[in-house]
């Protein structure tokens, strides 16, 4: 037998065969044999390969979900958190996320902004590579409208806080409530040119009864929570320290449960005066949102030491719980 050129002829073949009749047969009869053990794979078998490399991906988790078909256009492993960009109503500018890794962490600051805490804040997370929401009201918006511009131009991003954070006012029924964001929602959209519909519900989403859900989500409204607080709405004060320990505490429970973080800190409203007796309601809230500012860096730094990733919060936010 010829071999083409450089192909190794196996050690075991003689280079002449020579065959008898009897032999002859018992040749003929091996390689039929050997030709019907090369047949086609039994039915169970093939299924079995089968249902191996098609198994269908849920999407929330990028893992195999046995038993169901599989969906349309599924990319498996694809992470349940990136971020979309083909939702009209949802400006890519404001809500692109920093975040390039799988551990993540959402910085957000509610009831501003404001021309003194605000501006402060952004210049700390620029200076320290850092990026978060700001979660606007829109009385404050209009008051400020150069800030907003300046929270963007600095790579973060903004969410609907509602236009009065008034709770009487604004649930006293679901059509009440969506006539508030969608308010703060223009305030924005006249300063930026795109309209806000990742919100977050003044004293927190328990606010909101089924009505208010159908009508949040009728009118392309997603709600962000919180699942770490820093402590610092308390009308006693706090003081830096208890910000970040306060942090400390609620990142390690979260971390246990394996969830996303989502820090709730406060930047504030816009006061009249900053001029205020210590011992004051007022005084206090100047002293807590100095304590959030003193003890953000260490935040921060926190954050990194755990290899967390700074995003943005947008339609694609895991829920806090």
């Amino acid at each position: 037998m010829l071999h083409p050129p450089g192909e190794r002829r196996p050690k075991f073949m003689p280079k002449r065969i020579v065959v008898s009749g009897g032999m002859l047969v018992i040749v003929l009869l091996l390689m039929l044999a050997a030709l019907a053990g090369c047949g086609p794979q039994p039915a169970n078998k093939k299924a079995a390969f089968n249902s191996e490399i098609n198994q269908p991906v849920n999407q929330s988790t990028g893992t195999a979900k046995p038993g169901q078909p599989a969906a349309p256009g599924t990319i498996p492993g694809a992470e349940a958190g990136s971020t979309g960009t083909n939702n009209p109503t949802i400006s890519t500018h404001v809500y692109q996320s920093g975040a390039t890794g799988n551990k993540r962490v959402y910085l957000t600051f509610d009831d501003g902004p404001n021309n003194f805490f605000t501006p402060r804040i952004l210049g700390i997370l620029k200076q320290n590579g850092a990026r978060a929401t700001f979660m606007v009201v829109g009385t404050n918006v209009v008051k400020n409208p150069d800030v907003v511009q300046l929270i963007l131009a600095d790579g973060d991003g903004l969410a609907n806080h509602t236009y009065s954070h008034d709770y009487k006012k604004i649930y006293r029924s679901p059509e009440a409530f969506i006539a508030d964001l969608n308010r703060c929602s223009e305030a924005v959209q006249a300063i930026t040119g795109q309209p806000v519909k990742v919100f977050r519900a003044p004293g927190g989403p328990e606010n909101l009864k089924p009505a208010f859900w159908q009508a949040v989500k009728a009118n392309g409204y997603y709600s962000v929570g919180w699942n770490v607080v820093g402590g610092d709405a308390n009308p006693h004060g706090v003081t830096a320290d208890q910000v970040y320990n306060n942090v400390v505490s609620g990142l390690d429970k979260v971390e246990k449960l394996h969830l996303t973080p989502i820090i709730l800190l406060h930047d504030g409203t816009q006061l009249e005066t900053m001029n205020a007796p210590p011992n004051s309601a007022t005084g206090r809230y100047i002293a807590s949102r100095e304590a959030v500012i003193s003890a953000l860096p260490k935040i921060i730094e926190l954050l990194k030491s755990r290899s967390y990733s700074f995003a943005i919060a947008d339609q694609n936010t895991p829920a806090a719980w």
